[in-house]
């Protein structure tokens, strides 16, 4: 009978241990989702922020453009105006 106790025992111990390890490796994953998520929202914030950055130049160049191009009217305008009167 002393054996037998004996043998269920080493059965818990070894149950223990596989439940502390499958616990264990459980945490682990857990982590790792964890890490790989936070780099993953940063990789996305960083790609967001290049492209408004980029949105925000290419509106600028525009802008600038068409204050360039409103400038030369108003120069050719003025011109002719000049010439109008002489």
């Amino acid at each position: 009978m002393a054996s037998v106790d004996a043998g269920l025992d080493q059965v818990t111990i070894v149950d223990d241990i596989n439940t502390d390890r499958a616990r264990f490796e459980f945490c682990l994953r857990q982590e790792k989702d964890q890490q790989y998520a936070a780099v993953q929202r940063s990789k996305k914030s960083q790609k967001k922020k290049k492209k408004k950055k980029k949105k925000k130049k290419k509106k600028k160049k525009k802008k600038k453009k068409k204050k360039k191009k409103k400038k030369k009217k108003k120069k050719k305008k003025k011109k002719k105006k000049k010439e109008c009167h002489e």
